[in-house]
């Protein structure tokens, strides 16, 4: 068991947490998602002794300082991580706002010696930036990819290299309210992806397009599809489906960075937050339109999205397919399993029956699960 996932074990959710163990416990799925060395991530954690930016053991500092480490050895990706952990769940402070920017600027010094560009689309709401790699010439088919409440574009690069394995242009944004993302997370926040689409096909000559959309990206990806035909599937990792936005008793059992971000996505105080949000659940007669295939990864100790929400995506829902994980929330634990699945999903729907797909299906019916490498 490497070292964060000593860390994820020890510090799943059973008492209640003070913010700052939470936050550490929570950042760990981020952080390993990246690929930021365990021990490295230990190691800072443990130099922690406070949230904010105000003392050289607080949270921005510690995680800057490493970021800066990398910046001067001309590891600019490791080096964007880093700083997209400092300014982690949220920017509520100048320290955490000057990360987010310092992130940004050491990932464009990696992007565009790699033929990655950055688009911005503006409109009276608000903005929305986006990191894109083009696919082969004569392909139309497009691969967007959005995170969650806390998860910035820049944390999902690596699934830019998944251009050239699927023959798609890929693109990377964020949610309402996070990251470079101004608008407000609340019921029009759907309208973002045909916005997106709209663009992305007139720049870049894309049509359809398949949605990697984690968490809360998840939910706005179907309620978008009820919307626009143009989405053609979408593969998400614990999204909320409808309890999570109308049951006040299930709110007061989240983690509190959860809330607090939600508050902070939505522009809305915290006491709010939940009314705010109560109208974007989906009923079963939504989920019975969405007759898109829908890709589900499920954690079976999720400590945010219950049982309850991808069962009802199962019962009603007429082409769901989920992949439950003894887990908690994002499954960390089956991280190397879920690359391995969402690649091998992404090529059959591309039609592209090669080798990799054939070594794919190999591997997971072998059954190696987490023990694999990092792909």
């Amino acid at each position: 068991m490497s070292a964060v996932e000593e860390l994820i074990t020890a510090n799943s959710p059973g008492a209640k947490e003070d913010y700052l163990s939470e936050l550490k416990r929570l950042v760990l799925l981020h952080a390993r998602a990246q690929n930021l060395p365990a021990a490295r991530c230990s190691q800072l954690l443990s130099r922690i002794q406070a949230d904010g930016s105000d003392t050289v053991a607080s949270w921005v500092s510690v995680w800057s300082e490493a970021a800066r480490d990398c910046e001067s050895r001309g590891k600019h990706l490791q080096s964007s991580a880093y700083y997209g952990v400092a300014r982690f769940p949220y920017v509520d402070c100048a320290g955490r706002a000057q990360a987010h920017r310092a992130c940004v600027q050491a990932f464009t010094s990696w992007a565009f010696s790699r033929g990655i560009e950055r688009m911005e689309v503006r409109g009276p709401a608000g903005r929305t930036a986006l990191w894109i790699k083009r696919g082969p010439a004569r392909s139309r088919r497009l691969l967007l990819v959005v995170g969650g409440i806390v998860s910035i574009k820049e944390q999902w690069a690596r699934l830019l290299d998944l251009s050239s394995r699927v023959g798609a242009t890929v693109a990377l944004t964020e949610m309402p309210g996070v990251g470079e993302n101004t608008l407000r997370y609340g019921p029009d926040s759907w309208r973002m992806f045909p916005q997106l689409l709209d663009q992305l096909r007139d720049a870049f000559g894309v049509e359809d397009a398949d949605l990697i959309a984690l968490s809360f990206g998840g939910h706005l990806a179907m309620r978008a599809a009820l919307h626009d035909p143009r989405i053609r599937s979408i593969i998400t990792v614990g999204a909320p489906v409808a309890r999570l936005f109308q049951d006040s008793d299930l709110w007061r059992t989240l983690p509190e960075t959860t809330v607090r971000t939600l508050a902070h996505v939505a522009g809305v105080p915290r006491e709010l937050a939940q009314q705010h949000l109560s109208t974007l659940a989906l009923s079963t007669e939504e989920l019975s339109r969405l007759r898109i295939p829908i890709f589900y990864f499920a954690s079976l100790r999720d400590e945010i999205i219950p049982h309850s929400e991808w069962q009802l995506l199962r019962n009603h829902a007429p082409s769901v397919a989920i992949f439950e994980h003894d887990d908690v929330h994002g499954s960390p634990h089956h991280m190397v399993r879920m690359r391995l699945r969402i690649l091998g999903i992404l090529l059959d729907l591309q039609q592209r029956q090669g080798l990799l797909r054939f070594l794919i299906a190999f591997i997971l019916a072998m059954d190696f699960g987490p023990k694999l490498a990092q792909v």
